[in-house]
């Protein structure tokens, strides 16, 4: 079982502290925050603004046409498909985890990182206003 400071914090090289790719190996590496890798920026602060502009498109393109363009469900779908193919990419590479735990947990935490980014791109006030 993972504990709490795994959530949280990545091993790194020492030559290479803000970098997770760059797993360091026990005794030599530096201990980040998962917030200040380089990768965190490829995922939810990157992630929002495309999916939501993603989301826009379909509702310009369909402009007064079909109610499912605007549906909150729209967005949700997207941002799903989104983790699927994240998902997909994380479990078939060459460095994929092995075991089905592995993989149905990793499938878990890429569905609640789907719905919260899906919260994101609807915003919460929206939501909360309804």
């Amino acid at each position: 079982m993972a504990a709490l400071s795994d959530l949280m914090i990545v091993n790194t090289r020492s030559d290479a502290p803000l970098n997770a790719n760059a797993a360091g190996d026990t005794g030599t590496s530096a201990q980040v925050s998962n917030f200040v890798t380089v990768q965190s920026l490829g995922t939810f602060a990157i992630a929002v603004p495309v999916l939501k502009t993603i989301w826009e498109l379909i509702k310009a393109v369909a402009g007064s046409g079909p109610s499912w363009a605007k549906s909150f469900w729209t967005p949700l779908v997207i941002c799903l498909v989104y983790g699927a193919w994240q998902l997909g990419i994380s479990v078939t590479g060459a460095n994929r985890p092995s075991g089905l735990m592995a993989k149905v947990s990793a499938a878990i935490v890429a569905a609640a990182n789907a719905a919260i980014l899906a919260a994101a791109v609807i915003g919460l006030t929206e939501t909360t206003n309804t």
